[in-house]
């Protein structure tokens, strides 16, 4: 799959790298993050975990506008 995909992929929180890394043809998990990490900088767990933060902060600011309302 094409780089985008990769990504794409590794945003679901829910997936394990394990099954994201087969999901883009990778057997083997490690060879995937490398090759992750080189195209984006991030480790597929860092890149994860900074698409669930910036959601949590984005629902927290909807919470908080709808509560000052």
């Amino acid at each position: 799959l094409q780089n985008q995909n990769r990504r794409i992929y590794a945003a679901k929180p829910y997936d394990s790298i394990a099954v994201i890394s087969g999901k883009v043809g990778y057997e083997n998990q490690s060879k995937f993050a490398a090759a992750f990490k080189k195209m984006t900088s991030m480790s597929p767990s860092e890149y994860q975990n900074s698409k669930i933060e910036l959601e949590v902060r984005q629902a927290t600011s909807s919470i908080l506008s709808c509560l000052s309302l």
